[in-house]
């Protein structure tokens, strides 16, 4: 029996040709705009500063509940740049933050690059060999973990509680030596899923964040 003529996929389209030639504009449009000289953490700042009472985050796990608008969010951000800056890290220095989701973790991403640092975002579900691989690898001096978490003990590294650092005393108009104001400084890291060999990090620049 003869074999069924394989079909050339290229010869077909799954939306209207109106449609198709719209998103090829909108693509070649993307792809010609000028490089955006705004961080990553702007736009928050923007925010917090026109609507600073509108509702920034909700978070909803086993009954418990927290809301924060822009405010008090933008608020917890300094309270982790103000830690850092305290801690004398170099500019763009990696901070690796092992933390489930909850606002407390978006402060500090926001924190870490306010404090002109990038963030290494490590979920703490991850096999303690992959967590200790990504922060030994990112040369990530400064973890912000939560407290009930426990993180692998061969890390030679400063570990520090999200509830503490921001609970804490912080001064939170000081501002940071390295405030995060460079389009082309690294925001943060990311490391691959390692199935084909060790994980391994990718940089991202606030620039190509902004952008995607």
């Amino acid at each position: 029996s003869e074999r069924p003529q394989a079909l050339d996929w290229r010869r077909y389209r799954l939306v209207s040709e109106a449609d198709y030639h719209a998103a090829e504009q909108d693509w070649q449009r993307l792809t010609e705009a000028a490089a955006t000289e705004e961080c990553l953490h702007h736009g928050f700042g923007r925010m917090a500063e026109i609507n600073p009472d509108r509702i920034a985050v909700v978070w909803n796990e086993r009954g418990q509940r927290l809301q924060l608008d822009y405010r008090q969010l933008s608020r917890r951000a300094n309270a982790v740049a103000g830690f850092l800056a305290t801690l004398d890290p170099a500019r763009e220095e990696p901070v690796a933050v092992v933390a489930r989701w909850h606002p407390d973790s978006i402060a500090a991403m926001l924190g870490i690059l306010r404090a002109g640092c990038a963030y290494l975002p490590v979920d703490p579900d991850y096999p303690r060999a992959r967590i200790a691989h990504m922060v030994r690898d990112s040369g990530c001096r400064i973890v912000l973990t939560m407290e009930d978490l426990e993180l692998p003990g061969e890390l030679e590294v400063r570990c520090f509680a999200l509830d503490v650092v921001i609970g804490g005393e912080a001064d939170l108009e000081a501002m940071p030596k390295h405030q995060g104001d460079d389009p082309g400084g690294l925001a943060y890291v990311i490391y691959t899923s390692g199935s084909s060999g060790p994980p391994k990090g990718v940089m991202v620049e606030h620039r190509a964040a902004v952008y995607s």
